[in-house]
């Protein structure tokens, strides 16, 4: 009897764009893999798991690491040139990825390598070492990346000014409704 494990890496050749090198994939197929990752149980309200299995290690569940998170949603961007249904995905996701970090930071002070995916703004946990807390490349440069690359819109002059990304340069929604339009 096998476990079944979902993973993480098994949606990374979204990212990469490896759709492009093959035969062309029908809308059906790109259904298929948008179901796939919808059902799969990777993603949860606090980002998206690493593995749906928990073993009490750091690469597993209920961590959330921000790199392979930011690689899902771009993958799954990638498939929003045939599924709009994917655009619509991909927007979700990154909204709440981004309240997870900027609840975690609003709470704690802090940065984590990498966050509890069941639950928003909490870190992660397990491994070989106690979680890293502080300034770390990868959240810091994944919250940059995805709050500069789109036009920030502000609601009714709600204004939050981040103090993880440029501060105080880089004016965000502070209610997140606003960060839809990643």
């Amino acid at each position: 009897d096998g476990i079944a494990i979902n993973a993480t890496s098994a949606y990374v050749p979204l990212w990469a764009g490896l759709l492009d090198s093959g035969p062309m994939i029908a809308g059906a197929q790109t259904s298929d893999i948008l179901a796939s990752f919808v059902s799969s149980g990777l993603h949860q309200a606090g980002g998206i798991l690493t593995t749906t299995f928990d073993s009490s290690q750091q690469w597993d569940s209920p961590n959330a690491w921000p790199p392979l998170v930011w690689l899902t949603i771009e993958g799954i961007y990638n498939l929003g040139a045939q599924e709009a249904e994917a655009t619509t995905l991909a927007q979700n996701i990154t909204t709440e990825w981004l309240n997870t970090c900027f609840l975690a930071y609003n709470s704690t002070g802090y940065m984590y390598e990498k966050y509890n995916a069941y639950e928003v703004g909490v870190g992660g946990g397990g491994g070989e070492y106690t979680p890293q807390i502080g300034e770390f490349g990868g959240p810091d440069l994944i919250l940059s990346y995805h709050v500069l690359s789109c036009p920030i819109m502000l609601c009714q002059g709600c204004i939050f000014i981040c103090t993880l990304v440029l501060c105080p340069v880089v004016p965000v929604c502070a209610c997140m409704q606003c960060l839809a339009c990643m």
